[in-house]
């Protein structure tokens, strides 16, 4: 099932603890707003998200193989380029 969707269900569940996610946001709360931790990974927190909201153990290697592989992707690109334009070009005549 999509990541989202449980997401969505474990919010709404009686397994939702406030008190933990409130102490992991205090946690990360300097992380939030600095780029240099966007390459990061935190396995312990991707463990233990997995915990929370999978409840069978091929959703949470799933979760955990794309988590892992959106780094690996961004680790092997060494430069960025600017994409496509999605929409279309007004040309005025």
């Amino acid at each position: 099932m999509n990541f989202f969707v449980k997401l969505l269900i474990y919010a709404r569940s009686i397994n939702y603890n406030d008190d933990l996610i409130e102490k992991r946001h205090l946690t990360n709360l300097d992380k939030y707003n600095e780029l240099k931790w966007y390459d990061e990974i935190f396995l312990g927190q991707a463990l233990e998200l997995c915990d929370m909201i999978f409840t069978n153990n091929l959703d949470k290697i799933y979760f955990l193989k794309q988590y892992l592989k959106s780094f690996e992707v961004r680790k092997n690109t060494k430069e960025y380029s600017k994409g496509p334009s999605l929409t279309k070009k007004k040309y005025i005549y």
